[in-house]
């Protein structure tokens, strides 16, 4: 059975083992965290071992990195002497480009993953990208991984990879912003906070639903849900008039410059040498 060593226990790396372990993926974890409490809670949720050193860690087939963009420095300077050059890391870090991983592990098998949290429940998109030292076998065998509990997309150019991430990776938390705008109004206007969540939940949950199922363009579904002249056609036409398209691509645009300025960070910039 092969090996994964999980280096960093945010939220995504915890969604993404969890989902693994529910699909009935086998595979033997090893998991730390330099604090080593989140290591032994999601290693005592998925039957795995937790290390209070990295160095105790054995040689594994894959190593999962799980921790903010900001450790990369510290993170890198323990793990790099533990990776065999045959070991297939898998980075889960925003803003960071393989090129800069290259550099910064002195390594060259990376295939870089930005996936979203409904990944624990099978339900999850994963954006993938892959190192030219990644063989199309070693590529397939990380994709298989992943598509047990994901969509997988591959994007070979960095620029649409991030524009991409902004959407597919980001994307649950605007649309639960919205959520929550859509039950604070419902609450404001007497709605009891149960039922204006219940209403909300299931808006989204039925439309995501309705959306895969009836597999035509949005516009034309859009249009079978407004009448013309009705209430909908109201609201839309106050949104459009708001310039709402408008403020999306602006903090897109924002998100993904954002990503640039990360990505270009040194590790010197997040402290240290």
């Amino acid at each position: 059975m092969k090996s994964m060593a999980v280096i960093g226990c945010g939220n995504l790396a915890s969604a993404i083992i969890k989902g693994f372990k529910n699909s009935g993926l086998k595979l033997n974890y090893h998991m730390y965290t330099p604090s080593f409490t989140r290591a032994k809670n999601l290693a005592d949720e998925v039957a795995a071992i937790a290390h209070k050193n990295i160095a105790d860690i054995p040689e594994c087939d894959f190593y999962l990195l799980g921790f903010k963009p900001q450790q990369l420095k510290e993170a890198s300077a323990d793990l790099k002497k533990f990776i065999s050059k045959k070991a297939i890391v898998i980075s889960l870090l925003a803003s960071t480009s393989i090129e800069k991983l290259e550099n910064i592990f002195s390594h060259s098998k990376f295939i870089r993953i930005m996936a979203n949290t409904p990944i624990q429940f099978g339900q999850g998109i994963a954006l993938e990208q892959a190192s030219k030292a990644i063989t199309p076998k070693e590529r397939q065998e990380v994709k298989k991984l992943f598509q047990t509990i994901s969509e997988v997309i591959s994007l070979e150019q960095e620029d649409l990879f991030d524009y991409a991430m902004l959407i597919a990776a980001s994307g649950p938390a605007y649309l639960m912003s919205f959520a929550l705008y859509f039950e604070e109004i419902l609450i404001s206007k007497g709605i009891k906070k149960d039922q204006a969540q219940t209403i909300v939940k299931k808006l989204f949950s039925g439309t995501s639903f309705y959306m895969k199922e009836m597999n035509e363009p949005l516009n034309e579904l859009i249009a079978k849900v407004t009448s013309k002249a009705g209430v909908t056609a109201k609201v839309l036409e106050v949104f459009e008039q708001k310039k709402l398209r408008a403020i999306f691509d602006e903090g897109i645009e924002a998100g993904f410059k954002r990503s640039q300025e990360l990505n270009s960070y040194k590790p010197t910039d997040y402290g240290g040498e």
